[in-house]
C-alpha cells in the first residue's frame, strides 16, 4: 500500500486577541496504489486459499478542493488546530491484472474527505528547534465507479489515523 497526497493552499491569517484563525482553500492530489489479495477464507470451515483470478492491483488517483480553517494559539507550549473538507472534483481508478487479462480504467465522479489534526509545539530543545507531536485523523468516501467491461470498482472508504513526530526550526 503506498499513498501519495499534494495538496497546495492558500488562506488570510486573522488575529483574535490570543489566537489566529486562518480559513484556506487549495487544490490537492491523491494517488493511492495497492494490491487487492486473492486470498479467500470459507466461512463455514475456516480454511483460507488462493482463488486464481480473485486479486488485482489499482491505482486510484483523485483531485480535490481542500476547504479548511486552522487554529493557532500558545504561547510557550503551541497549538495548531486544523479541521478540512475535501471537495471531490474527479477521480479515475486502473484496475489491472495483466495474467488474467484484466485492464480497466474507471471514472469516478462522486466522493468526499475530511482531516483534523492537532499539533502540540514544544519550546525549543536544542538551539532553536522545537518538537512537534500531531495526532490525526483524515477519512475518504468515494462512490461507485462507471461500468466498464462489466466491472466497476465499488465504492471505497478508507480511513488513517496516527501520530506524527518531527522537529521544527
Amino acid at each position: 500500500l503506498s499513498i501519495f497526497n499534494f495538496r497546495l493552499a492558500a488562506g488570510y491569517r486573522i488575529p483574535m486577541g490570543g489566537a489566529d484563525i486562518t480559513p484556506y482553500v487549495g487544490y490537492g492530489y491523491r494517488n493511492l496504489e495497492n494490491e487487492i489479495t486473492d486470498e479467500l477464507t470459507i466461512k463455514a470451515t475456516g480454511e483460507t486459499g488462493t482463488a486464481p483470478c480473485a486479486g488485482y492491483q489499482r491505482d486510484q488517483k483523485y483531485s480535490y478542493i481542500p476547504l479548511g480553517v486552522q487554529l493557532v494559539f500558545g504561547t510557550t507550549w503551541g497549538i495548531e488546530a486544523v479541521g478540512e473538507y475535501d471537495f471531490f472534483l474527479s477521480g479515475e481508478n486502473h484496475s489491472y491484472r495483466p495474467e488474467c487479462g484484466m485492464d480497466n480504467t474507471f471514472d469516478q465522479e462522486d466522493g468526499s474527505g475530511y482531516r483534523f489534526s492537532v499539533k502540540i509545539i514544544s519550546p525549543p530543545v536544542i538551539g532553536s528547534m522545537k518538537i512537534v507531536v500531531e495526532p490525526f485523523y483524515e477519512h475518504w468516501e468515494v462512490d461507485d465507479s462507471n461500468v466498464v467491461n462489466g466491472f466497476l470498482e465499488p465504492e471505497n472508504d478508507a480511513t488513517s489515523t496516527g501520530i506524527r513526530i518531527g522537529g521544527r526550526f
